[in-house]
């Protein structure tokens, strides 16, 4: 059965921009890097990841599944006709009609280590307020543009800034854990859990 909880991973630009037209409006190489790093590792080999996206975000990936990761879209479509409808041919896709029904799926497979969502803005904005989610894992990229979809208000009542990690001089990761998941110490403080993975930015594209 796969780890309980799952955690959000997106990028924003200086004023909470993630899209514009349908894609990314940027272009950033370690923001990249990162995200393919953080979704793709594994502390036991023998496991794999999950991406969870909507539907308008798999389009942007031309309808091809993110490799090495288990890719699941989250579409108002019958599950049984979108994967014909997308002309997606790979076993490494499925598509379900909520949230919900896509975890409750993925909680019975033994071979998942852990599920990130990575959008858009709609799936973002109920992930976020989902009992589920565990954590935030944010890169600040440097820069103003133009953008008509955005990520949606961090409440500091729920999420707390547990670290921050500079990976260039334009990506500033910031990662934030829920509330609820701070674990006790033996002093019966709480403290925030580890991080999922290292914070290196190695990889390719």
């Amino acid at each position: 059965m796969a780890k309980s909880g799952f955690i959000i991973v997106a990028a924003t630009s200086c004023e909470g921009g993630i899209g514009v037209n349908g894609g990314l409006p940027w272009r950033n190489k370690t923001d990249m890097k990162y995200f393919k790093n953080i979704t793709c590792q594994r502390i036991d080999e023998s496991k794999i990841n999950v991406v969870i996206m909507g539907r308008k975000t798999f389009e942007s990936l031309d309808c091809k599944p993110l490799p090495n990761r288990i890719n699941v879209c989250i579409t108002s479509m019958n599950p049984f006709s979108a994967k014909p409808y997308f002309g997606a041919t790979s076993e490494n896709i499925y598509f379900f009609n909520s949230l919900d029904a896509a975890l409750e799926h993925l909680r019975r497979l033994t071979h998942v280590e852990n599920i990130f969502v990575i959008g858009g803005a709609k799936l973002y904005a109920e992930a976020i307020e989902h009992p589920q989610c565990t954590e935030l894992l944010i890169n600040r990229v440097d820069c103003s543009v133009e953008c008509d979809t955005f990520f949606p208000e961090i409440d500091s009542t729920q999420y707390l800034l547990a670290e921050t990690a500079k990976l260039d001089d334009m990506v500033t990761n910031e990662r934030y854990v829920h509330r609820r998941s701070r674990e006790p110490t033996e002093q019966g403080n709480l403290r925030f859990p580890p991080h999922p993975l290292p914070l290196n930015n190695k990889g390719s594209l």
